[in-house]
């Protein structure tokens, strides 16, 4: 697969189909990762890629300037389907940022990384991207072992059934024990519907103080 791929795909998803009646909550016993594995393969069988399927999502930023100045953002991610073949799709994901509230007055409007990116790839590279993506923030066992020695341990904590602005997900909440003895408490909430949805919103938060780390909100999504 290719490094630029892979790199695109990660900026848009960290990136629409018919409602799954039969795809039932990945719970409420033991979460595991064979459970994860499943449901993610699950998401694959879906409605398929398909022309104007769009999701709208907005994350936190941190942009440093300067070696003295880093400013935040909230960032506005617009992701669509623009063309699709047999075996082939074209992703085009649309940057827009706004400067969060109490920020040094150094601190440009905009983040100028704002811009329109397209990448055409297989189907098959955006599945497997895509289901690596969703099963870091599903996985405890798979995310604790990706950030390797910064976290010592994980549990799952709980799953549900959600509506989520009118798309049916699974809430799955997990918890984190890093090296410098925080710990991390991560809600995320996975589109039931199929893959390209996935990750539609989660928040990352100290268990201890609540102080968010880190965030994705969701806004809409069209199939």
């Amino acid at each position: 697969m290719k490094v630029l791929t892979v790199l695109f795909l990660l900026s848009i998803l960290v990136s629409c189909g018919d409602t799954s009646e039969e795809l039932g909550a990945i719970g409420p016993g033991l979460f595991t990762s064979q459970q994860a594995d499943l449901f993610i393969q699950q998401l694959k069988t879906k409605a398929p890629f398909k022309l104007g399927q769009t999701k709208v999502i907005y994350e936190d930023l941190s942009k440093k300037i300067n070696s003295n100045l880093t400013c935040n953002y909230w960032e506005d991610r617009t992701i669509e389907i623009t063309a699709v073949q047999n075996t082939t799709l074209e992703i085009t994901a649309y940057f827009q940022s706004s400067l969060m509230e109490q920020q040094a007055s150094k601190c440009p409007s905009t983040n100028s990384d704002d811009l329109t990116k397209s990448k055409a790839m297989t189907k098959e590279e955006y599945n497997s991207i895509s289901s690596r993506f969703v099963k870091f923030y599903i996985d405890h066992n798979f995310r604790c072992s990706e950030m390797k020695s910064a976290c010592l341990s994980s549990k799952f904590i709980s799953t549900k059934d959600e509506d989520l602005k009118g798309i049916p997900t699974v809430k799955v909440i997990t918890e984190y024990t890093y090296n410098d003895g925080t710990i991390g408490e991560l809600t995320t909430w996975v589109s039931k519907r199929n893959l390209f949805e996935g990750i539609l919103k989660y928040q990352l938060l100290d268990k201890q103080t609540k102080k968010r780390w880190s965030m994705r909100g969701f806004l809409s999504a069209i199939y």
